[in-house]
């Protein structure tokens, strides 16, 4: 999450974060460059999921990674139904998901080809062959993934940071909007660089901006 300050002026703002309470929960985990002690935040519903206090505004994030071709039914057929978090064992979604974890653990999703939207919990029954990079697998339609998002509220975050491949950004902005999402990985050529640049992430702890 990030924090800045109100400013009569548009380009008065400033930016600043805190990752040191990543882990406590949303409601209680106030993510601000601030030496003072912190209140106790309020939701405002005039601000559209920001959370108000002494002219201060918080910008309610959500980190969403991708699923992947390995999982864990190629090692373990009798598996069964499996919580997304442990579905997709390949390198890349791993290394994904240890960022999210990293910096966004209370806020983050899994954007799956053929069920879209999953919550780290949600049961998926068992193995699947498709790919946003494949028309013919039958991937979810955007217009499924926004009425996903709109059942799911995941509409009401202000930033989407998008720890993904550039198939998996182009459907988050066409769901969630240009202005929106961050798209974290843009330069990498190849998805080795990708893990790498999220390896050094993680192990400096330094989110990445985009």
């Amino acid at each position: 999450m990030f924090w800045a300050q109100k400013s009569p002026e548009p380009s008065g703002c400033s930016l600043g974060i805190d990752w040191s309470d990543h882990e406590r929960p949303f409601k209680d985990r106030v993510d601000v460059c601030h030496l003072e002690p912190r209140p106790r935040l309020h939701q405002d519903q005039r601000n559209r999921g920001r959370w108000i206090e002494n002219d201060r505004f918080y910008i309610k994030t959500l980190c969403i990674v991708p699923c992947g071709k390995a999982k864990i039914w190629d090692k373990r057929p009798d598996a069964g139904p499996t919580p997304a978090k442990d579905v997709y064992t390949g390198p890349f979604a791993t290394m994904c998901r240890r960022y999210a974890l990293r910096f966004h653990s209370a806020d983050w999703c899994i954007i799956s080809a053929k069920y879209g939207f999953l919550q780290p919990d949600d049961r998926v029954p068992g193995r699947y062959e498709v790919t946003f990079n494949r028309k013919s697998t039958q991937p979810i339609s955007v217009e499924d993934l926004v009425e996903q998002a709109k059942k799911t509220g995941l509409l009401s975050y202000d930033r989407v940071v998008c720890v993904a491949g550039s198939a998996y950004v182009d459907r988050c902005r066409r769901v969630f909007g240009e202005s929106v999402v961050v798209e974290t990985l843009s330069g990498c050529r190849s998805q080795g660089a990708m893990m790498q640049k999220l390896k050094q992430a993680i192990l400096a702890g330094v989110p990445l901006i985009g």
